[in-house]
């Protein structure tokens, strides 16, 4: 998905770096003479700019949002593209802006020179040859600039910065569109879904001389299979030898091959494939036909792919480029679908649909939700939260410490990785909270200055009162630190401070990274760091006394084995436990725990104290209840007042009312009926009573009777006797005619149709549906 090469946006701040510190920078230049690279040496922010346009996703299109597909830095530019057809500049103004935009990079400003038109979308785009130009991709067929002049060009085109204009003179049409584009010196590697570009019979993936816009007629495979997209990325090795293929397809010139190519480009008369393979039990091999991206590590070594649509499918593979048949470094499993990566030498990043991707292999910070972790990895148990967007470990996959979330629809869909940060598109509207539209700026804050040099990392630690230690460490610049104690793995951290509760008694942390290429372990002083016990805990007892006067004393646990205790001097019982009942006689009470500790007596006296026992109360009357049914089938219940505060009126174990007195009248439907009155005292049941005579049967209303007559006008009048009924439902011949209410017993059809009729009358009791003929039936109209 477009340029994988870094540059420095302005030339001016990279000749006064490399002028001031040429032994830490690499020397960036403004054109395409030689393919770069920078590196970031640490995560970018999870805080995304918020002074660009925002990228509308309205108005949607086949009722799903529009989003950005493709973004790259040209220069001070942040050139955007995909399908939108809006932005929304910061003061509110919006304004019609389709498929592609540009915002200055420094002061977030919309670019107004830059204004062309397009009539489809943008996929894929490239820094031009220079810093006054860009290279798109996509689907469109025609650009129109500011000044309305319209030039044809067909899924590719050159533009001029920052006016937006076609080169006219640059022209290499493709039959269909073109997903990824990549620039190395005079070299232009196109892919996507065409079979031919510039007249040229070469289908998916073919290389252009840039400076002439001529298509290298050698570089022509074959790529078998059906599916679209089949080149979904390729990408110039830094030395220039070798093209680095993620793909879809079955097979290239006939050898069986999916998910990744590498192609030897050194000689452009002879370029030839290679025998990388990946392995056959790889599970992006088996499920090649989902997999969204492609992109590969700053060195070349390795090519990261990302998968989604099925939950099978759903990892993040990072595979060598080795030119061999070989099995991937690491895959990590996402729970969900995986639509971009950008890769750094810091990490791996993803975008997708998840939210709680899988932890591990190493040390796993699980984060927080971020307020809209809906996938399908909640489902599993564990799990770290990841809100669309995740950095992986480059060495074994581990989620970083990294979640700023999105809220997008479908998930974040591209990534890429640039000196300034990581550029992210999306079908949503806020990140991390923040409302950025459908695109998302993660930037350093300026133009990328490398990280400190490394150097020792020295660590500090501090106990407190409560035994917490404190370590911190002075930054080394490195992606992330590893906190281990006494051996143990405890959490990684891209922070340079860290507390930890551990239990008393001597412990040695440790901060692991890797430093200049080695893994390098540094012990924190003081070593050992001795935690202390906590002081003895006071022993505090309460005593409950509940409706039976028997009382129930809880205490805390000091680290003890036996607690005794007493009432008053008298030994009740020595235990084990942390709670004790006791059943007194009326009168006082004074309840004691005695503990012996280091040889210590002590009496901790239970409150309150005293503890009064009065008189037992009489037992509560036994609750009876009756009913009876009237000659209207209404039921009245009645029960005896046994001191209850509430009581409770059930109908087949389920609530029907709650009051305080003793009778209630109810007018059931026909059916069976079981009454219970539950008693009520502090909302503690006590009492429960079946009504009798048990079950009380309400019979069935006789059935409905129903008659036809003709009017003086010559309608036909519906008549039928009351019954008990939800509604009433009048049918002619089989067919609805009209509904009444259940206080309505007649209607009249007027200008019946002519000939002879059913009418019919529906009514429902007790959820069946009858229907009556009326009649005479049939009548005669």
């Amino acid at each position: 998905m477009g340029l994988r090469r870094y540059r420095l946006p302005i030339l001016g701040l990279a000749m006064l770096l490399a002028l001031s510190a040429l032994a830490l920078i690499p020397q960036l230049s403004r054109s395409a003479e030689a393919h770069e690279y920078v590196t970031h040496g640490r995560l970018v922010p999870e805080i995304p700019r918020r002074d660009m346009p925002i990228v509308l996703k309205t108005p949607y299109i086949n009722n799903l949002p529009r989003q950005v597909k493709a973004a790259e830095v040209v220069a001070n530019l942040v050139i955007v593209g995909g399908d939108f057809l809006q932005i929304q500049l910061r003061n509110g103004t919006i304004v019609d802006q389709p498929y592609l935009a540009a915002f200055d990079i420094n002061d977030g400003s919309f670019v107004e020179s830059f204004r062309p038109q397009l009539d489809n979308e943008v996929l894929a785009i490239e820094h031009g040859p220079n810093d006054t130009s860009v290279i798109i991709g996509g689907r469109f067929v025609s650009i129109t600039d500011g000044n309305g002049n319209k030039t044809w060009r067909h899924r590719l085109a050159l533009m001029n910065l920052p006016d937006g204009s076609v080169d006219q003179s640059w022209e290499a049409n493709a039959s269909a569109k073109v997903t990824t584009i990549d620039l190395h010196n005079d070299r232009l590697f196109v892919g996507g879904d065409f079979t031919t570009i510039d007249g040229h019979n070469v289908a998916h993936l073919a290389e252009l001389k840039m400076s002439t816009s001529t298509v290298n007629p050698a570089f022509s495979f074959t790529w078998g299979g059906t599916l679209a997209r089949r080149v979904v990325s390729a990408l110039v090795s830094p030395d220039g030898t070798r093209l680095i293929v993620g793909h879809r397809a079955t097979s290239i010139n006939g050898n069986s091959m999916r998910g990744t190519a590498v192609f030897n480009i050194s000689n452009p008369a002879a370029p030839s494939l290679t025998p990388h393979r990946m392995a056959t039990n790889n599970t992006a091999y088996t499920y090649y036909q989902d997999i969204q991206d492609a992109e590969m590590s700053p060195d070349g070594k390795y090519i990261a792919l990302v998968q989604g649509t099925a939950t099978a499918s759903d990892y993040v593979h990072l595979i060598p480029t080795t030119e061999a048949s070989g099995q991937y470094k690491w895959r990590h499993f996402m729970r969900d679908s995986s639509f971009g990566v950008a890769v750094t030498d810091a990490a791996v990043y993803v975008g997708g649909h998840f939210c709680k991707v899988d932890e591990g292999p190493g040390p796993t910070d699980v984060m927080a939700p971020k307020g809209l972790d809906t996938c399908t990895g909640v489902f599993y148990n564990g799990g770290a939260w990841r809100t669309q967007l995740a950095a992986l470990s480059l060495n074994d996959g581990t989620p970083l410490a990294w979640n700023p979330g999105n809220d997008s629809y479908r998930g974040a869909s591209f990534l890429k990785a640039t000196a300034r940060g990581l550029l992210v598109g999306y079908d949503g509207e806020r990140t991390n909270y923040f409302h950025v539209g459908a695109f998302a700026f993660f930037d350093f804050g300026g133009p990328f200055i490398p990280p400190p040099a490394q150097t020792t990392l020295t660590c500090a630690a501090a106990v407190d009162a409560n035994g917490q230690v404190s370590l911190s460490w002075n930054d080394v610049g490195v992606g992330g630190y590893e906190i281990r104690r006494d051996g143990t793995a405890l959490t990684t951290t891209q922070a340079a401070t860290f507390v930890d509760t551990p239990p008393a008694g001597d412990h040695t942390y440790v901060i692991r990274t890797t430093i200049n290429g080695a893994q390098t372990d540094s012990t924190c002083s003081p070593d050992p760091v001795v935690v202390q016990p906590p002081p003895p805990a006071e022993l505090t007892c309460t005593a409950v006394v509940d409706a039976n006067n028997q009382v129930t004393l809880n205490w805390n646990d000091i680290g003890i084995a036996d607690y005794v205790v007493r009432d008053g001097n008298t030994w009740l019982a020595t235990v084990q436990t942390l709670t004790y009942t006791d059943n007194p006689a009326q009168g006082d009470h004074t309840y004691v725990i005695r503990t012996r500790k280091n040889g210590v007596l002590v009496d901790t006296t239970c409150t309150p104290d005293p503890v009064v026992i009065g008189v037992t109360p009489p037992p509560p009357a036994e609750l009876t209840c009756t009913a009876a049914v009237d000659a209207n089938n209404a039921v009245t219940l009645t029960w005896n007042d046994t001191g209850a505060q509430d009581y409770t009126v059930r109908v087949n174990d389920a609530w029907l009312t709650t009051l305080q007195n003793t009778t209630y009248t109810t007018n059931p439907t026909p059916g069976t009926y079981t009454y219970v009155i539950r008693a009520f005292t502090n909302d503690v049941q006590v009492g429960e009573a079946t009504c009798t005579p048990n079950p009380i049967v309400i019979a069935q209303n006789a059935g409905l009777v129903c008659t036809v007559t003709r009017d003086a006008a010559g309608g036909v009048v519906i008549d039928w006797t009351q019954n008990v009924s939800d509604y009433y439902a009048i049918r002619l011949d089989g067919n609805w005619l009209a509904t009444t209410d259940n206080q309505t017993f007649t209607y009249t059809h007027v200008n019946p149709p002519a000939g002879n009729h059913t009418y019919q009358v529906r009514y429902k009791q007790n959820g069946v549906k009858t229907d009556v003929n009326c009649t005479p039936d049939p009548i005669a109209i």
